[in-house]
């Protein structure tokens, strides 16, 4: 145990050493602290929402109502003023509150009422579905040929009737976070990024021992072997997990800045674009699947570029392997939405509104999105809607489906190269018995 930790610490210092790897986790944290950093929150906007964030009341509904009711009406005075936004120059209006002590803009008490009617409406919508479930199941209950439709009924009536109450929040740093961006952004770009990170400085773990002269000296022994070959997978394992967690905690740290957290806890249907996620989780719950998820994505490349390094035994063809499968992974997961980008791109956005869907029918019959890695870079489209799969007559989400898939294909890869590194003798060892045989051969000849 003692040789595995001074291996496994060898490993690791081999990993950081590497000056590229400073460079790019300094650039690429750099940039996502940079980014978030420039998502300001107008100051008038969170004047409204310090007043209203949090479980909805009807206290607070009637005040911003009534209030945009009698400015609407003339009955209560309003100010102009004149402000620059974005360069230009626009006028808008202020009204008094009494009960909140102070002025505020018409325009953001105008969204605040927007917002709380969603939540309104999304909770009468709950209702309604908790409602055709049940009928549902009365429906298909006791008839062997409609056995799917009860269960998924059934999953649809608990996970609604379960659900907790929502939090109204301001949402701008939480679709940012979330990749919900007004721009084209159709994969999340952060995740690539510690993509390339780890393809980069795990290239070498496998290959750079082979051109030190070292593995031969480590391979005399089976057991050599294969401890070897842990201590590089477990160095590997925790580099994913520890830089994808620098990234990702340098901009929660700096969402932090412009973003009431407090209610990171709150149900993820609080946010509007999560409204329709089939899963009882808070929006802390979410962030923690979607890490452990994009780790073992992160690992699938390790895995398969310490293959490629085995067999290669040349560091660019593994990074030239890994590279490749995300290129390709990559255009398959955007292969469904390709005509929508290229509207985008195009300023051509007429075809781009999609049909509702009613919440009992499965939706996304996309085959990519079980078994394409790639589709980690948009796990967000696991999250938005329900998205369930027959399976032997049970409703089983995409999503376990999903990561299921992505553990077996890991677990796959680690036993392919496992077998690979502990079978494969080394050349000095080759080289020896070579000599050895030679000598035989002489003195048999002699003894001839």
């Amino acid at each position: 145990m003692k040789g595995l930790w001074k291996l496994i610490g060898y490993e690791w210092r081999k990993i950081w050493i590497q000056p590229v790897v400073w460079i790019l986790l300094v650039l690429f944290t750099g940039y996502g602290v940079y980014s978030y950093s420039h998502i300001q929150v107008d100051p008038e906007l969170k004047q409204v929402y310090s007043h209203i964030t949090g479980p909805l009341t009807q206290e607070t509904y009637e005040t911003v109502t009534t209030t945009l009711q009698e400015v609407e009406a003339g009955e209560r005075p309003v100010e102009e003023e004149t402000v620059t936004i974005g360069g230009e120059e626009l006028i808008r209006q202020r009204v008094e509150i009494p009960q909140w002590g102070g002025s505020y803009v018409v325009g953001y008490l105008e969204q605040a009422k927007y917002d709380m009617e969603g939540l309104m409406d999304f909770e009468n919508d709950r209702v309604r579905i908790v409602e055709q479930a049940q009928r549902n199941m009365q429906k298909y209950q006791n008839r062997e040929d409609r056995i799917y439709d009860y269960r998924y009924n059934e999953l649809v009536y608990n996970q609604s009737s379960n659900r907790g109450d929502l939090i109204l929040l301001e949402k701008t740093g939480w679709w940012n976070f979330t990749e919900f961006l007004g721009v084209m952004r159709p994969v999340n770009f952060f995740d690539l990024t510690a993509l390339l990170l780890c393809m980069v400085a795990l290239c070498s773990l496998f290959t750079k021992d082979d051109e030190c002269g070292f593995t031969p000296v480590v391979r005399c022994s089976y057991l050599g072997r294969g401890t070897l070959l842990f201590a590089k997978m477990l160095s590997g394992f925790l580099f994913c997990v520890v830089t994808l967690a620098i990234l990702r905690l340098g901009i929660l740290i700096t969402l932090a800045v412009n973003t009431d957290l407090s209610y990171v806890t709150a149900p993820v249907q609080s946010l509007s674009n999560f409204r329709s996620c089939p899963y009882n989780i808070s929006i802390l719950g979410m962030i923690v699947q979607q890490f452990f998820i994009t780790v073992l994505f992160l690992l699938f490349f390790f895995l398969l570029g310490a293959l490629a390094g085995i067999l290669a035994r040349r560091n660019y063809i593994s990074l030239g392997v890994q590279f490749v499968v995300a290129v390709v992974l990559t255009a398959l997961s955007l292969r469904p939405d390709a005509s929508n980008y290229w509207n985008m791109i195009t300023n051509k956005t007429s075809n781009m509104v999609l049909p509702q869907t009613d919440y009992s029918q499965m939706v996304g019959e996309d085959i990519m999105k079980i078994w394409n890695p790639g589709m980690v870079m948009r796990i967000n489209e696991y999250y938005d809607h329900y998205d369930y799969v027959n399976v032997l007559g049970f409703p089983v989400s995409r999503l376990t489906l999903f990561v299921s898939w992505l553990i077996l294909l890991n677990a796959i890869l680690f036993l392919i190269t496992w077998r690979l590194y502990t079978a494969q003798r080394s050349d000095h060892s080759l080289a020896k018995s070579g000599k050895k045989g030679r000598h035989h051969e002489k003195s048999v000849a002699h003894s001839v």
